[in-house]
């Protein structure tokens, strides 16, 4: 969602997913456009039947959704506007199991704050986990800024906000990051160009692959299914296509039928890819 006073840092929030729900089932957030509380939504990415588990109780939205094995992370937005403090630096938190609680998702305090040193940048957000190096990427991004400009600075940090890595920037706008089970690097942009790109992480230079195929001009989030092996994109007004890793071409699979605001996404695991 494109709020002009934003600043993009690192909070992360944490739900365990059961066993019996990973896999062929997408996660993502609802924030409603701000009027109503977020919602952490599943849904089929076949058939896109889906379901709420409840809305969550942080005020940051959750822009970058990854996994590490079967616990879903949120990446989040900061807003300078926020009173809570607990928003307004780079925190992790983990999140009851939704399927077991009852009443809003809300953050465990017990669980550590981590802090991003290199700075706020940009309007939109990206993340996922490469199970072959261990690392979390991220993609902080701005499409305000023209073209020629920087639009997307890259950070890592293993889980827990250990080793924290400020890298590369990049001219290309970024709103979706995915990785498959051998490290290779998959990023969106379905504002301005409406691609898939190759990201390579070790340089984190981006090699455009063929159009999508319909223009979107939408933000997305991108997601590898590890149990199907295929790559998943999604649009905000909830559009799934899976996604040829070749030429960049999408299939419409089918149409969340939820909000017209969701952005990040992820397919978690049941365990971490050795």
């Amino acid at each position: 969602m494109k709020i002009l006073v934003k600043a993009l840092v690192c909070a992360a929030v944490l739900v365990s997913v059961q066993s019996n729900v990973f896999a062929q089932f997408g996660y993502t957030v609802s924030d409603h456009d701000n009027l109503v509380p977020q919602e952490l939504i599943r849904f089929d990415i076949d058939t896109c039947q889906v379901e709420s588990l409840g809305p969550i109780n942080t005020l940051a939205e959750q822009e970058g959704l990854f996994s590490v094995g079967s616990l879903l992370f949120g990446y989040s937005e900061f807003d300078p506007a926020l009173t809570n403090p607990l928003e307004s630096i780079p925190a992790t938190r983990l999140l009851p199991p939704p399927q077991t609680q009852g009443g809003p998702l809300g953050p465990d305090p017990n669980q550590p704050i981590c802090r991003n040193p290199a700075g706020a940048f940009g309007t939109e957000s990206a993340a996922a986990y490469n199970p072959l190096d261990g690392f979390v990427y991220v993609a902080n991004s701005d499409d305000l800024q023209p073209a020629g400009q920087v639009r997307t600075r890259f950070f890592r940090f293993k889980p827990g906000c250990q080793d924290f890595q400020v890298l590369a920037t990049s001219t290309t706008y970024v709103d979706g990051l995915a990785f498959d089970s051998q490290g290779n690097g998959y990023a969106s942009d379905m504002r301005l160009t409406d691609r898939i790109y190759r990201f390579n992480p070790a340089t984190q230079s981006l090699t455009a692959l063929g159009p999508l195929g319909p223009a979107t001009d939408q933000d997305s989030g991108l997601a590898y299914d590890f149990e199907n092996d295929r790559l998943i994109l999604l649009l905000e007004l909830g559009q799934v296509y899976r996604v040829n890793i070749t030429t960049g071409a999408g299939t419409l699979a089918c149409t969340v039928a939820f909000d017209d605001d969701m952005e990040g996404f992820d397919i978690p695991v049941q365990s971490p890819i050795e």
